[in-house]
């Protein structure tokens, strides 16, 4: 039989089971109503006419869900392209992220994770190794990392930057629930992790997050959807929000909008200049709601006298070190760890340093529990636990505020992250058994070993 009659008998089941499954619904309502006007003396016209509103809205939604396309059930790269932040070339950090990462020919050897903390050492660090500005949308990539396993090791690895500023440790869990897939599975992951990860107290509740929001239609929560929201009732309406036709409409007029706004991408391709600090910090922290190519850029060298004191965010963020949100997003990241174990990609997992000013917010024993908390779950699935929270060797002249490393710091804490990439059998194997031709010279080899 060919494949055009297999596809014709599928369409024709198709449309006979939308049509029964459509039918079926309609003598449902159709049983309901009849039901009600039997029963329309007895009640009251306002219970009537709010019955019949209900009734309606159902009709309405019956209907529209077959003339309305279901949205897409898996993130690849063909739904990332046909999003309206394609057409205007602006979007979404998630968006951003997910399009550079699927539109990769291979899984990466290492994929690196985390929040601003993990995406300052890493820009910052990048653009003093690689020599020359980057652009924060497109350089997806952990330079620094590569180089400090190349001159361990001889070998040549591929990595891939998931790190985004304002991340969670519930959104390693939806990124890698989403995106790493069949072929686009990573060999390894590090994770920088922080007590901010766990306890911001900016954010009601996991369902806060931009990737939360991203990739929650793909994902599977489980159990988690009782941990995710702030209350039953936002639970609620995020499933609504989720299923009813009616709202996929307003989601589908809301993107089609954003479509024909065709603001043309501005062409920003001069450096910042060293007085312009608080936009190379935002910049570097990746504190920006929709951005474009050539926007965000950070220099070559990056002014070591750049610093800023941002101790007072800080005391607002963890002015309750307890928060509802930590039981929640130590449950997510529990099955993110759970998951990369099932799937066979080893973990290492890296307490993120920060000053002293940073540290002493946060009373001792919120620190011994931390610390705790993160290793017993790193023991349980398998992961390496690597902790610089406290490191002495990362001094002032290694930050860019109180908790985020400058270029100095970056390199520092790669510098950690390969010894113990190469101190551990497990993680060892995953870069001795790279396929980056280690044959590859400056002039053909991709621009993230250029070193």
């Amino acid at each position: 039989m060919s494949s055009e009659t297999n596809s014709t008998i599928a369409k024709e089941a198709t449309l006979t089971d939308t049509k029964s499954t459509m039918e079926t619904s309609l003598q449902n309502i159709s049983s309901t109503y009849e039901s009600l006007k039997k029963s329309e003396k007895k009640t009251s016209p306002l219970t009537c006419r709010t019955l019949s509103a209900f009734l309606l809205f159902a009709v309405v939604n019956i209907a529209i869900s077959y003339i309305v396309p279901h949205p897409a059930r898996v993130v690849d790269e063909e739904f990332i392209r046909s999003n309206g932040s394609e057409a205007r070339q602006q979007g979404k950090w998630t968006w951003w992220i997910s399009r550079n990462y699927l539109g990769r020919r291979h899984a990466p050897d290492i994929a690196t994770m985390g929040s601003s903390q993990m995406g300052s050492a890493t820009f910052s660090a990048d653009a003093a190794t690689l020599k020359k500005p980057l652009d924060c949308v497109l350089h997806r990539s952990s330079s620094t990392l590569e180089k400090e396993l190349f001159d361990r090791t001889g070998k040549r690895v591929d990595t891939f930057n998931f790190a985004m500023g304002g991340s969670m440790a519930s959104d390693a869990y939806m990124f890698s629930s989403a995106l790493f897939k069949a072929d686009k599975k990573p060999r390894m992951v590090v994770i920088g992790v922080s007590p901010r990860d766990f306890i911001d107290n900016t954010l009601p509740s996991v369902s806060a997050t931009e990737p939360f929001n991203f990739f929650a239609p793909f994902v599977e929560l489980g159990e988690l959807s009782h941990v995710a929201f702030s209350d039953p009732l936002a639970e609620f309406n995020f499933y609504v929000r989720q299923n009813l036709p009616l709202e996929r409409i307003h989601d589908a007029l809301d993107q089609w909008a954003k479509n024909y706004q065709n603001e043309a991408p501005t062409q920003m391709t001069a450096i910042p200049k060293a007085s312009e600090h608080k936009s190379l910090l935002r910049a570097v922290l990746g504190s920006a709601d929709e951005v474009r190519l050539n926007e965000w850029l950070i220099p070559e060298t990056i002014p070591a006298w750049i610093f800023e004191d941002n101790t007072k965010e800080y005391l607002n963020r963890f002015k309750n070190c307890r928060p509802p949100l930590y039981k929640s997003e130590k449950a997510f990241f529990n099955a993110f760890l759970a998951n990369m174990d099932a799937q066979h990609i080893p973990v290492l997992v890296v307490g993120m340093p920060s000053l002293p000013a940073n540290r002493t917010i946060l009373p001792n024993d919120f620190w011994t529990e931390f610390r705790g908390d993160v290793a017993g779950m790193c023991k349980t699935h398998n992961a390496i636990w690597v902790d610089h929270t406290d490191d002495p060797q990362f001094e002032l002249p290694d930050y860019l505020d109180t908790v985020h490393l400058n270029a100095k710091g970056g390199k520092k804490i790669f510098s950690e992250m390969a010894k113990a990439i190469t101190a551990d059998p497990e993680l060892l194997s995953v870069v001795n058994t790279t396929k980056v031709d280690p044959r590859l010279t400056e002039k053909n080899q991709p621009a993230h070993f250029s070193f």
